[in-house]
């Protein structure tokens, strides 16, 4: 889940990011209610198995299973550069999805960081760095954003890890924010 928004007195708007659908947006009621059996299952900055119905008002959630609570699981390992990482990343996506389109690709590489940045063994802070940096030329990748660039574009293939374990990582880190930056400025969100 990648935000929501509380709407009256119990009730929320969430943001999911779905293998399936892509983005949606569902509404969760009675979500903030004490007794709510949805509660603790739809937290920001989490994954959960959830069912929706699509009704006149476009969807709502029915029943909800969280599976991974990131945000929980970066404040347990008290690593708040992951979680930084993380949350700017699900904001870069606020950004530039754009309604239900499936993209499981990308699906997969922002699974694949929020596991990585929020694994208790964890090194510094320029790795995190690096993590956040590859994920996001793939996410400017998958959305159609970047340009072809023969220095970064092994980068784009591969899982996340081993393009941050590799030693030219450190080497790339200058032209790949140049090149993050102009993808960002020429997206005018």
């Amino acid at each position: 889940m990648l935000g929501s928004i509380n709407i009256g007195e119990a009730n929320k708007y969430v943001m999911l990011f779905t293998k399936e659908m892509g983005l949606l947006y569902a509404s969760a009621q009675g979500l903030r209610e004490v007794q709510s059996k949805l509660r603790y299952s739809l937290q920001d900055l989490s994954r959960s198995k959830i069912e929706l119905v699509s009704g006149r008002g476009g969807w709502r959630v029915v029943s909800a299973e969280e599976l991974v609570g990131y945000a929980a699981l970066f404040r347990e390992h008290k690593n708040m550069d992951s979680f930084g990482a993380g949350v700017r990343i699900c904001r870069l996506l606020k950004r530039l999805l754009k309604g239900e389109e499936r993209n499981e690709f990308l699906y997969a590489d922002v699974l694949q960081a929020m596991e990585i940045l929020s694994a208790p063994l964890f090194a510094g802070k320029e790795t995190v760095l690096h993590i956040e940096m590859v994920t996001v030329m793939r996410v400017l990748h998958h959305l159609g954003y970047w340009g072809e660039h023969a220095v970064l574009s092994p980068f784009l293939q591969g899982s996340i890890e081993e393009s941050v374990k590799a030693p030219e990582v450190k080497k790339i880190k200058s032209l790949a924010l140049q090149e993050i930056n102009k993808s960002l400025q020429a997206t005018q969100l």
